[in-house]
């Protein structure tokens, strides 16, 4: 994807004509609601965030969520342009001038949730964060608490890089380890935090060069925080397998944070939710988070959700968590215990559905996709594996450990029911991230954009 586009026109008026046509083949019919010009400090420049709203059915869009950001060249007529995808917009805030190079602006999505988007005049680069941040005012010291539920960060440069966070305590800490986030009162975040998110950007792409990872997707509410907030323990999906992580909680920068990872392969048979989202976009193309659910399957009792827990400051496990029936509670069987030092254990394997169950609900995913790729090793109990192998490349390390089982053909008569995105919705205890939650914090969404995160009755 190209940094910026440059268009040129003759005047002003064949400009904004040519705004409008360029607008109109990129989204189809549209209507563009565009903020005041804001001129650079140097007089120089000026900048311009337009609104895009569809037209649906003759009748545009409640709230859009594509903005286009048009930095001009006072004196010429030249045009640097770049295409923003949000999880929605209700208010955009006019843009304002942080020095004669970086010029900034904030939106509202929904309630508690909010966007701040940082844009570089010269290059056309830009930096996204969308957050739900939860306001609370405590009666005993009239104090205002804030809980951040949600951080995601979007780097626009030569590709588009989208990563959603842990957040624990005011702060992301995996994979972007950050100080707490500063008030907001929507203005822009000073830019000493925009840097400091850069440089755990930065630091991120390093720690997936060096483990040879192209895509890391984390599971979500897989999460588990050690005693007194040590450590964290998650699952994710790596290049589409299944693997747990171990990450601390505490260090003195982001690179060293991330230096201190351990990365554990999991079982195929360790199907997460995150590894149906293998066949959607990858992370250098844009992608939206208003994917209509008209088509998702609902999932079914007898499925399994995988998260982690800590059985002391030194071992996190890995658990299964079965949900039976409507009326039952879940209960959890372990299947790994991960170690501090980068050692796993194997405890037993994950619980397949009934045959029952799987007839009952064979004919329920005909609608859902699902592409296997390569199945994981078979770990023994009695066999202990490091983590600390996959620091050269978590491939090599997944096919060093052992040769990769032969795949088994389903039966004939039914259908192995698979989990899906949707998941039950019984088991579905995802803490949502930024755009997921824009349906959850917004009691009114949009209803022409309609989150595709997973559903959740709990």
């Amino acid at each position: 994807m190209k940094t910026h586009v440059k268009f040129c026109a003759r005047s002003l008026t064949l400009g904004v004509l040519v705004q409008v046509l360029l607008s109109t083949s990129l989204f189809g019919q549209t209507l563009t609601d565009s903020t005041r010009p804001v001129v650079s400090p140097d007089g120089k420049k000026s900048i311009v965030v337009d609104r895009i709203f569809r037209v649906i059915d003759g009748e545009p869009e409640r709230y859009p969520s594509r903005m286009v950001v048009r930095i001009s060249d006072l004196g010429s007529t030249t045009t640097r342009q770049r295409r923003l995808e949000a999880s929605q917009v209700r208010l955009l805030n006019p843009p304002r001038w942080l020095d004669t190079q970086w010029a900034a602006f904030t939106y509202n999505i929904s309630k508690n949730a909010n966007g701040v988007v940082y844009v570089n005049s010269d290059t056309g680069e830009a930096l996204q964060m969308e957050f739900v941040a939860l306001r609370r005012r405590m009666a005993a010291t009239d104090v205002v608490e804030v809980e951040l539920t949600s951080f995601e960060v979007t780097e626009y440069a030569n590709r588009i890089t989208r990563v959603s966070n842990i957040t624990r305590r005011n702060r992301s800490v995996f994979p972007l380890f950050l100080r707490p986030l500063p008030p907001y009162d929507t203005s822009p975040f000073p830019w000493v935090f925009a840097d400091q998110v850069r440089a755990a950007l930065q630091a991120y792409h390093n720690f997936l060069t060096k483990h040879g990872i192209h895509t890391l997707r984390l599971e979500q509410a897989s999460e588990s925080f050690a005693p007194e907030d040590k450590m964290l323990a998650a699952l994710a999906c790596a290049d589409g397998r299944p693997i747990a992580l171990l990450s601390p909680m505490e260090a003195e920068s982001p690179a060293a944070a991330l230096e201190r990872v351990n990365l554990f392969p999991l079982d195929a048979d360790v199907t997460l939710n995150c590894l149906a989202e293998s066949g959607s976009p990858p992370g250098d193309v844009p992608t939206s988070s208003t994917i209509s659910e008209d088509g998702e399957s609902l999932g079914h009792f007898g499925e399994l959700a995988f998260r982690t827990s800590w059985k002391n400051e030194q071992t996190a496990l890995v658990e299964q968590e079965v949900f039976e029936s409507e009326e039952g509670e879940p209960h959890r069987e372990p299947l790994y215990a991960l170690h501090i030092d980068g050692k796993i254990e194997k405890l037993g394997s994950p619980k397949k559905p009934t045959d029952a169950e799987t007839t009952a609900t064979a004919g329920m995913d005909e609608q859902s996709t699902w592409e296997e790729g390569p199945a994981l090793p078979n770990s023994s109990d009695d066999t202990t594996a490091t983590a600390k192998e996959l620091s050269t490349s978590t491939t090599a390390a997944i096919t060093e450990l052992a040769p990769k089982p032969t795949p088994q053909a389903p039966p004939a008569t039914t259908e192995k029911a698979r989990p899906t995105q949707g998941g039950s919705s019984k088991k579905a205890t995802s803490r949502e991230r930024t755009p997921s939650l824009t349906k959850k914090a917004s009691p009114t969404p949009s209803p022409s954009r309609k989150s595709s995160t997973k559903r959740s009755s709990r």
